[in-house]
């Protein structure tokens, strides 16, 4: 995926996810996501931003999101996902731990939770779904609530949460939460550069809900963050160096590069313009899958992109590798990268220390 400069919304970013097979246009609407990400970001409050402190773009689901935890999906994090008739933000809450402790709280303040839902604006929708968990990956079963949240009366919602509080302490169940704003697609390309700061405002509505939200589950992020609490020294003596196998190899090259704050905080690692050609398989290439491996990992979701007009390549980490790279590097410290090429058309990256 090329990095161009943030432009806008415009109409053929959205109209990119509604075409099959058209990797260039996708290609160009999330280089535009990861600048209405990180644009979206700087324009929020300094309270959102303590609360919201990672951004990004999920390249496979092909969505921006702003989000509590390095891994978004493990604490409350809002996506932001562009289809060609619409654009739709989504406050998500589905980690199980998180959910358990947000509908405890709300059972034991059920006037705080229904002001704290209520003051959000009427274009807000409420969702919680009952989902089969021991399925894989989990299946709808049926919807305890779907309606807009001016739709909520006290005792119905004190139902839906008692409801939802039984479903996420059995093993076969989980009661996610989501809050959503659909807006017409039109709407937003209009609105060209400005999107983000429109954005951000709408966001700000539901600050008595972020900060209710914020303080019930600040508990459960703090534990978990002491949990994995490791130093480099650890993790780098439970981890042991990839190891590489040049053995059948077609082509191969090794390169030590230093990282810099921002690699490892966003997860990529940075070639050179010269290294390239030995990803690209046309001219016209412009993302290459590889295999990555790392400590005693293999990993297949990270890419190799091309960036223009300067024609550098950059590894663009998964969210395990990144966590991986973030917990055994310092910035300054080098990073050893070794591509092989394989038969089959298959280049494996090996990462280890510099």
């Amino acid at each position: 995926m090329a990095s161009t400069q943030f432009v806008g919304l415009t109409m053929p970013v959205f109209n990119a996810f509604g075409w099959a097979g058209e990797q260039a246009a996708i290609n160009f609407a999330l280089s535009q996501l990861e600048g209405f990400a990180a644009e979206l970001h700087g324009r929020l409050s300094q309270d959102s931003q303590g609360l919201f402190p990672f951004f990004g773009v999920d390249a496979i689901n092909q969505y921006a999101y702003i989000a509590t935890d390095r891994d978004k999906e493990e604490g409350i994090y809002f996506s932001f996902v562009l289809r060609p008739l619409s654009f739709q933000i989504t406050l998500n809450i589905t980690d199980r731990k998180q959910l358990a402790q947000v509908f405890k709280e709300a059972a034991d303040d059920p006037e705080g939770w229904f002001g704290a839902l209520t003051a959000a604006p009427a274009e807000w929708s409420l969702r919680i779904q009952q989902m089969q968990a021991d399925e894989t990956p989990p299946a709808h079963y049926k919807d305890v609530f779907k309606d807009d949240v001016a739709a909520l009366t006290a005792e119905s919602l004190a139902e839906v949460t008692t409801t939802a509080v039984y479903l996420n302490g059995e093993e076969r169940w989980l009661a996610p939460f989501f809050l959503s704003r659909k807006q017409v697609s039109e709407q937003i390309a209009a609105m060209g550069g400005d999107s983000p700061k429109v954005i951000a405002g709408q966001i700000e509505t539901l600050t008595p809900l972020l900060d209710w939200l914020g303080e019930k589950t600040r508990r459960v992020r703090s534990r978990r963050r002491a949990t994995r609490k490791k130093t480099r020294k650890e993790v780098r003596a439970a981890a042991p160096q990839a190891t590489v196998d040049v053995t059948g190899a077609e082509d191969s090259f090794s390169y030590s590069v230093e990282l810099k704050p921002l690699h490892i905080r966003k997860g990529f690692i940075n070639l050179t313009a010269a290294h390239w050609p030995f990803f690209a398989q046309s001219a016209r290439t412009e993302v290459r899958e590889v295999v990555l491996r790392f400590a005693d990992k293999t990993d297949t979701r990270s890419q190799v992109w091309r960036l223009v007009p300067n024609d550098l390549a950059r590894i663009v980490l998964s969210e395990a590798a990144q966590t991986w790279l973030e917990e055994t590097f310092e910035p300054g410290e080098r990073v050893e990268v070794t591509a092989v090429k394989r038969s089959g058309n298959k280049i494996e990256v090996t990462l280890g220390l510099g």
